[in-house]
């Protein structure tokens, strides 16, 4: 039996010797923990998450830009559908691409960038069947959120290597 705790206390004293972290689990600058984020909807799903995550990481998110230490502005927000490949023989829609990117910055309330402006992108491609056109539609469902929630780490780690200097 004591052999099985020293394993275990081994195992997990390696994982928090290498980095590991829990996905969704940040560790973001002090200088952080006051935000305003601008440019997406408190009520949209990317604002939903995006607001969720940094409340879930210890961010105090405030109303107005005069109130926070930083501001996340998140700009040129798209989403779109693009066809891939049509059907050798009937000549009907066989393969879509989903692409789902935004902006980024960081400020801090004055203005001042903190984080240069970056732009983040996630795309994804299904195959379409007309037979399955519901089903085909909750695939492309599934994957905007899924897109959304890699957009959302992905505004988290540039976050999380931001470095005041």
């Amino acid at each position: 039996m004591n052999v099985l705790r020293l394993l275990l206390v081994s195992v997990l004293l390696l994982l928090a010797g290498c980095g590991f972290h829990l996905r969704g689990s940040i560790d973001l600058p002090a200088d952080l923990q006051r935000m305003h984020v601008q440019g997406t909807s408190k009520y949209s799903a990317l604002g939903v998450e995006l607001r969720r995550s940094l409340r879930a990481n210890g961010v105090e998110l405030v109303d107005t830009a005069n109130a926070a230490q930083v501001v996340l502005k998140i700009s040129n927000q798209n989403y779109k559908r693009r066809l891939l490949s049509v059907s050798g023989t009937s000549g009907k829609t066989a393969e879509y691409e989903l692409q789902y990117s935004l902006n980024v910055t960081l400020q801090d309330r004055q203005g001042k960038v903190l984080l240069a402006p970056q732009s983040l992108r996630q795309l994804r491609d299904y195959t379409f069947d007309r037979d399955n056109v519901l089903g085909k539609g909750d695939e492309e469902a599934s994957f905007r959120v899924e897109m959304e929630r890699d957009l959302v780490r992905q505004v988290l780690r540039r976050l999380q290597s931001y470095r005041r200097g």
